[in-house]
Order: structure tokens, then sequence, then C-alpha cells
């Protein structure tokens, strides 16, 4: 998914590297954020986010993102 990853840093720069993409739940994106202000930045940029996602090649027929924010610990 790194498409996701490139529109990410394209468009919510502060959240490029702190989320990444979960599965793909129908025309839902789970999207995974380290912190509550990076789910936050993707929340208020969701609208731009799922746009760029549906222009992009092979484009995602996305209509939603759904972010939670990731557990304390470290990644597995």
């Amino acid at each position: 998914m790194s498409t996701f990853q490139a529109i990410v840093a394209e468009h919510v720069p502060a959240a490029g590297g702190a989320c990444r993409v979960i599965r793909l739940d129908g025309d839902a994106l789970l999207v995974e954020a380290d912190a509550a202000i990076v789910a936050q930045e993707l929340r208020l940029n969701a609208p731009q986010l799922l746009a760029a996602l549906r222009s992009a090649p092979g484009g995602f027929g996305v209509r939603e993102l759904r972010i939670h924010i990731r557990a304390a610990g470290p990644r597995v």
C-alpha cells in the first residue's frame, strides 16, 4: 500500500510514517495511527485523502477512512 503512504506524505506531511493501512474492508480503508494527533490530522484531511486515493493510478474505490489509534507498546 505504498500509494497510501505517498498520498499521506503529500497531503498530510505531519502524519507521514506515523500511520499505516491495516486492510481494505469493502469500500472502507482501515488505517492505524500511532497517536491521537495523527488520527486527528487524518480525519481532518479525509476528504482530500479519499479524493487522491480514488484518482490514483489503479485507484482505490474507497469512500471512507476508518482510523484507529494504535495501542501502546511495540509494533508487531
